[in-house]
């Protein structure tokens, strides 16, 4: 029989193994390595700070809303200008999300109610077809995971899963014992039943909506501003206040790695379609690019691009307080205090 010791041993080696080794399936190579930002299309027509953003399933329209009262619609794939779609009138909006395959959006904010609202239609104006009541705080994340469900998190600390059909609440999830921040999905996992949220409690949570329990839970130092699913579905990030942000093994229930930028708080973290760049937006206006597969001694990823300056963002108001990569994995949205939204693409190191 092995003893606590010799497993402990064991398992500490190949952890060690793990950090110092490069993967045999990810070369060294120029094209594999995570590569600079550049802007490719600036969206001008919010009144305010972008509060909350979210992309069409088709990757050729995106959801934001601001604090100046406006939710817009954007078309991406016209080349008309200002590219407005649709828009919804209502103040204080933070969270925003499209269904899937209908032509339904749903929103929430400071009012504590998910509202669902209709696209259809020859108007510029959307038209509200139901309020969602649930949650005893304002809502501050909203997803489709697919075209029967939706999933909401707020200000109470808890999680709700929808059924569309009947736009009843059939699961709530409970744990998380501060504002419940982020609601994100494993994009490369078609079907999956796990999502990750992120709250000021300092902790980032698994979920399992079948069940609705908790199936791991991570610890991180100061408040957890935002997370991100690992496209495969095994690990996950979760970034702080204090500008750190760390990706968490599913299978280990450990830190893999640490990634710092001191005096610089992390406020939304996204991966690129294939795992090999991970994007952090700090609160000065910057988006780091890091490499999840680098590896050095001590066992902390280093960062392998300089990090992509939002030149185009006001320098009193470049705060990026969104960020968001396209499903398909072209484009990058940052949306900022200067009520703009960027959209970037791989260009020049």
């Amino acid at each position: 029989m092995v003893s606590a010791g010799e497993a402990e041993r064991y398992c500490k080696e190949k952890r060690d193994a793990a950090f110092t080794t490069q993967a045999p399936h990810t070369p060294a190579s120029p094209h594999t390595r995570p590569q600079a930002l550049q802007q490719k299309r600036r969206l001008h027509g919010h009144i305010r700070k972008v509060q909350g953003m979210s992309w069409g399933a088709d990757s050729r329209s995106l959801i934001a809303s601001d604090q100046g009262s406006k939710t817009i619609i954007w078309d991406l794939a016209s080349d008309r200008v200002p590219m407005k779609r649709k828009v919804i009138s209502r103040p204080f909006i933070i969270a925003v999300a499209m269904h899937p395959t209908r032509d339904l959006v749903a929103i929430g904010g400071m009012d504590n109610v998910v509202s669902v609202w209709s696209t259809d239609g020859d108007g510029a104006e959307c038209s509200m077809t139901r309020q969602l009541e649930q949650h005893d705080g304002y809502i501050s994340s909203l997803h489709f995971p697919d075209e029967s469900q939706m999933l909401s998190a707020g200000g109470d600390a808890e999680a709700a899963l929808w059924d569309v059909a009947t736009w009843k609440a059939k699961q709530v999830f409970r744990g998380h014992e501060g504002d419940c921040s982020c609601i994100r999905f494993p994009a490369g996992v078609p079907g999956s039943q796990a999502f990750c949220t992120s709250s000021s409690d300092g902790t980032a949570r698994v979920w399992d909506m079948r069940s609705g329990e908790c199936t791991h839970k991570f610890d991180v130092v100061g408040e957890c501003n935002g997370c991100a699913f690992f496209p495969s579905g095994t690990a996950v990030a979760a970034g702080t206040q204090n500008g750190s942000v760390f990706l968490f093994d599913l299978r280990a229930q450990a830190a893999l790695q640490k990634y710092s930028r001191k005096n610089n708080h992390v406020t939304a973290v996204d991966f690129s379609q294939s795992g090999r760049t991970m994007y952090v937006a700090y609160e000065d206006g910057h988006v780091c690019l890091w490499d999840p597969l680098a590896s050095s001694e001590s066992g902390y990823a280093k960062k392998v691009a300089a990090h992509v300056k939002n030149q185009n963002h006001d320098s009193r108001m470049r705060v990026i307080s969104c960020m968001q990569m396209s499903p398909d994995g072209t484009c990058l949205a940052t949306g900022a205090f200067d009520a703009t939204i960027c959209l970037w693409g791989p260009g020049k190191s």
